[in-house]
């Protein structure tokens, strides 16, 4: 399992690197962010600590701040500059895959057997497939699989192994691929029941 450390938390490191780095201190990092509404030194040790979401109208305020502070420019990809994985949802994929994609390229994921989907094994009871299968699917799987393990009392992960063993993809791909994209809620409904009845046949047998 891969190790993922959130969005927040990589900023905070990089701005602190930054301005220790400079030799700068936390109220001069106030000074450079007050131009854009309140930046007291406790909101910038907060944000060091990864205590502060990372909005957008934050990351231009730092972004802005630091380059007029240290006399060169800081990018919002420079922000999230980490070594190892960060969390997207419940995706944990590489930090240089958001960096990218603040750097102007395609917000793509990675496959999923290279970016380290966290798979959470509490109460696993799904068949023995290998965790990038089972990884691929979850990280596919949304809403209307979090609604149906939830009725089959599983969790979406034991959800996302058996999906993988039956179909290859998650359920609610399968559905689409059974009725189309331009389905009406009547037959997606009847689709969704006839999966859903295939699945609980499949646990019974396991």
């Amino acid at each position: 399992m891969v190790d993922a450390v959130p969005l927040g938390k990589i900023v905070g490191d990089n701005v602190r690197r930054m301005r220790t780095e400079a030799g700068l201190t936390g109220d001069a990092l106030s000074k450079a962010f007050r131009e854009f509404g309140p930046w007291p030194t406790s909101r910038v040790s907060e944000l060091e600590l990864g205590r502060v979401s990372p909005t957008a109208a934050t990351l231009f305020a730092v972004a802005s701040g630091l380059s007029s502070l240290l006399g060169r420019t800081i990018l919002v990809a420079d922000l999230f500059r980490h070594d190892g994985n960060t969390e997207i949802g419940k995706v944990s994929l590489p930090a240089s895959a958001v960096v990218d994609a603040f750097a102007g390229k395609p917000a793509e994921l990675p496959p999923a057997e290279t970016r380290g989907v966290e798979l959470d094994l509490t109460d696993f009871s799904g068949p023995d497939l290998p965790h990038h299968e089972i990884a691929a699917v979850l990280s596919t799987s949304g809403e209307p699989e979090e609604r149906l393990a939830r009725g089959l009392g599983i969790t979406e992960v034991t959800l996302a192994a058996f999906s993988a063993k039956m179909w290859g993809q998650s359920f609610s791909a399968q559905r689409d691929q059974i009725v189309g994209s331009d389905a009406n809620a009547q037959k997606r409904g009847q689709a969704s029941r006839r999966l859903k009845a295939a699945l609980a046949a499949e646990l019974d047998q396991d």
